[in-house]
C-alpha cells in the first residue's frame, strides 16, 4: 500500500512529517492498494480519527462506498485500486489545531498493513486588501470616503499597521480609525479619506494612492501594498465668507444689510441661484423677517472671487428667540453648491404695554432709583419715631413709689420683685458646700460597748505528779497478720468470630477485541468500558 496527499508520497508513518494545512482547506489522500501476488485477496481498508469532529469522505473512481469507515476490497492478481479519501480542515480551526488519520489495509486478524497520517494547521500569517473599483474624487473642500476591506486568510491573529504613499501638494490623504487588530477569517473595513486641492481640474486619473499595510504576529511579519486610482469628478462649487464673527444680535427693526465673499473652488463655472431665510436649530422656517439676496455671479469662473449683498429685517412679528440667517447658492438642477449661515436675534419690541413700555430704558432706571431711595428714607423715619415700650417697671411693687424714703425703706421697696427667694444665688460658698456634703452622707451605727478587763492577773494551776494511768503492755510479740485472698482473674471476652474472606471484584464484561487489535492509545480497561461505543462509531458493531 502507498500513500501520498496530492501526489506526494507520505512514507512509512513512522518516518512521515506532520502535513500543514490551512482552516477550511480540502485535503485529498490517495491510498494505492496493490496485488502483487498471484491470487486474489480480499482487504478491508478503516479509517480511524482522531477527533471524528472533523468530517471526511471517501470514494472509490468516483463512486462513493456505503460506508466510509470501512471499505472492502478484491483485488485480482496484479490489479489495483485507488481508494480517495477527501479530508476537511473545519474553518473554525486555529493555529496548532490537529487530527490524526489512521488508515489500515488487512486481509485477515495477523495480516495488515497501519498508516498514520497527522494534519497540523500551521501558523500562516496572509491577508487580502479590495480596494473600491471607479473611485471619484469631489472638488467640493471636503473629504471624499473610500472604503478599504482587509481580509484575514490566514490561521493567527494579526496586528495592522496602515499607511499612505506621499501625494501632491494640495491633496490631503489620510485613514479614518482603521482596524488595528483582525482575527482569523474575520473581513474588516477601513475608511480612506481623499480631499482634492480647489480648482483641480477634472480628469480620469487624477492621482495613484499608494496603501500599504504591515501585519505581524509575534516574530512574523507581513507587509503589502495597493495601488488606488483616484479620479476628480466635474463639479460646481463655491466657498461663501460673511466676514462676520460671532452673532449679530439686538437688531433694530429696520433693515440691515452685510457682503458675503464667493468664491468658486470647484472646477465649473458657477451657474447658480441665490436663496436667503431665516431657520431655527431644526431647519424650520421663521416667519417675520424680511430677506433679499442681491449680486451677479453668473458664469463666475474657476478660482474667480464675487460678492453678494444680503439685506434682512425684523418685522413686528419676528421672536426674540436667536435665529440663522442661511445663505444658500443652488445650480440650476437643485443641488447646492455653497452655504454660510450667521446667528441673528431682533431687539426686544418698543412697546410693550405699561408705564415702562411708554419710556426709554434710561428713563425707566431713573424713576426705579428714585423709588428705592424715598422707600429707604421713609423706613428710617419710621424707625427713628416708633416709641419702644420700657417693660421694666412692670415687675415693681404696687405703690412702690408713693413710699417714704425712711432708712432706705422706700428703696428695699423699689428692689423687692416678689421673687428673690425664688432665684439661685450666682455663687455658693464653701461652708453652704460642706454642709450640703454633710446632709447628704448617712450618719454611721454607734459601735456596742467592749467587756471590760478583770483586774489582777489570772491563777496560776499545779501540774499533776506521776504518769498518767494506763493498761499494762501485754507479754511477747504481736500477732502475726494474715495475708488476703487472693484476686480472682478477669474474666475474657469471647473470641470474635472470622470475616469472610474478600472476593476480587470480577471483571468488568466488555465486546471481543477486534481481531486487529486494540485502537491505537487504547488500555483493555478502557475497551471493557468503551469498547462497544467505539465499534458502534466506526460501524463494526
Amino acid at each position: 500500500m502507498d500513500l501520498s496527499i496530492q501526489g506526494e508520497r507520505l512514507g512509512p508513518s513512522a518516518l512521515a512529517p506532520d502535513v500543514k494545512v490551512d482552516s477550511g482547506e480540502l485535503v485529498i489522500l490517495d491510498a494505492l492498494v496493490s496485488n502483487l501476488g498471484n491470487v486474489p485477496v480480499d482487504l478491508t481498508m478503516t479509517m480511524q480519527l482522531g477527533d471524528p469532529l472533523w468530517a471526511y469522505d471517501a470514494e472509490i473512481a468516483g463512486v462513493t462506498p456505503e460506508q466510509k469507515a470501512s471499505i472492502d476490497l478484491t483485488l485480482q492478481p496484479g490489479a489495483t485500486e485507488t481508494v480517495t479519501y477527501s479530508l476537511l480542515v473545519p474553518p473554525t480551526a486555529e493555529q496548532g489545531d490537529g487530527n490524526t488519520y489512521q488508515l489500515k489495509t488487512r486481509q485477515n486478524a495477523q495480516s495488515f498493513v497501519s498508516n498514520t497520517t497527522k494534519l497540523v494547521v500551521a501558523e500562516e500569517l496572509d491577508y487580502v486588501l479590495t480596494l473600491p473599483e471607479n473611485a471619484s474624487v469631489a472638488v467640493n473642500g471636503e473629504f471624499t470616503f473610500f472604503d478599504v476591506d482587509i481580509e484575514n486568510t490566514g490561521t493567527t491573529i494579526m496586528l495592522l499597521s496602515w499607511a499612505t504613499g506621499l501625494v501632491p501638494d494640495g491633496w490631503s490623504v489620510a485613514f479614518s480609525n482603521p482596524p488595528e487588530l483582525i482575527a482569523p477569517r474575520e473581513v474588516k473595513t477601513a475608511r480612506l479619506g481623499v480631499m482634492a486641492p480647489p480648482g483641480t481640474a477634472a480628469s480620469a486619473d487624477a492621482l495613484e494612492v499608494l496603501i500599504d499595510v504591515a501585519a505581524n504576529s509575534g516574530a512574523q511579519w507581513l507587509n503589502a501594498s495597493e495601488r488606488l486610482d483616484l479620479s476628480v469628478a466635474e463639479t460646481m462649487h463655491a466657498t461663501l465668507d460673511t466676514g462676520v464673527e460671532g452673532a449679530l444680535l439686538d437688531l433694530p427693526r429696520e433693515p440691515e444689510s452685510i457682503t458675503v465673499d464667493v468664491a468658486n473652488t470647484g472646477n465649473l463655472p458657477l451657474d447658480v441661484s441665490c436663496g436667503v431665510s431665516v431657520e431655527d436649530d431644526e431647519g424650520e422656517l421663521v416667519s417675520g423677517w424680511d430677506v433679499s439676496c442681491s449680486g451677479d455671479l453668473e458664469g463666475l469662473t474657476v478660482g474667480s472671487n464675487a460678492s453678494l449683498t444680503i439685506t434682512f429685517e425684523p418685522t413686528e412679528n419676528a421672536p426674540t428667540a436667536r435665529s440663522n440667517l442661511v445663505v444658500k447658492l443652488t445650480s440650476t438642477d437643485g443641488t447646492m453648491v455653497g452655504l454660510t449661515s450667521l446667528e441673528v436675534a431682533p431687539a426686544p419690541a418698543g412697546n410693550n404695554g405699561g408705564l415702562f413700555g411708554l419710556l426709554p430704558t434710561w428713563a425707566a432706571g431713573l424713576i426705579i432709583c428714585v423709588v428705592l431711595i424715598v422707600l429707604v428714607f421713609v423706613g428710617l423715619r419710621v424707625r427713628g419715631s416708633a416709641e419702644i415700650a420700657d417693660m421694666g417697671e412692670d415687675i415693681l411693687t404696687p405703690g412702690a413709689h408713693g413710699q417714704a424714703d425712711t432708712d432706705g425703706q422706700r428703696r428695699a421697696s423699689l428692689l423687692d420683685t416678689g421673687t428673690e427667694h425664688d432665684l439661685t444665688s450666682g455663687a455658693v460658698s464653701e461652708a453652704e458646700i460642706q454642709a450640703a456634703l454633710a446632709q447628704s452622707i448617712e450618719p454611721l451605727p454607734t459601735p456596742a460597748p467592749k467587756p471590760s478587763m478583770p483586774a489582777g492577773r489570772p491563777p496560776m494551776a499545779t501540774l499533776p505528779k506521776g504518769l498518767p494511768p494506763g493498761a499494762p503492755l501485754p507479754a511477747g510479740r504481736p500477732p502475726v497478720v494474715k495475708p488476703l485472698p487472693p484476686l480472682p482473674s478477669p474474666a475474657q471476652a469471647p473470641p470474635l468470630p472470622a470475616l469472610p474472606p474478600l472476593q476480587a471484584p470480577s471483571p468488568a464484561a466488555g465486546p471481543p477485541v477486534p481481531p486487529d487489535g486494540l485502537p491505537e492509545g487504547w488500555t483493555m480497561e478502557q475497551w471493557q468500558h468503551y469498547g462497544q461505543q467505539w465499534l458502534i462509531k466506526n460501524g463494526r458493531a
